[in-house]
């Protein structure tokens, strides 16, 4: 079972997106469509920081080092 562990509030979102540390674990947190979702703030090909990318009209996050895209809502 997911567990949710509180990292922010709604006044703490700069630009739609927050970094925070889970367990030492970088989070990137996103708010689409006004909703918000967590994913892992590593890209899983480059290593690079996706709270720095874009989101594209999907609603991809979009790397910032490579363009690849990454659906936060699964």
């Amino acid at each position: 079972m997911d567990s949710f562990v509180r990292v922010c509030s709604k006044k703490d979102f700069v630009n739609n997106g927050y970094l925070a540390m889970v367990d030492d674990n970088p989070v990137a947190i996103f708010q689409i469509d006004g909703e918000y979702f967590a994913i892992s703030n590593i890209c899983a090909h480059m290593s690079g920081p996706l709270i720095d990318g874009s989101s594209d009209r999907d609603g991809n996050i979009v790397c910032p080092w490579h363009g690849s895209r990454f659906d936060p809502k699964k």
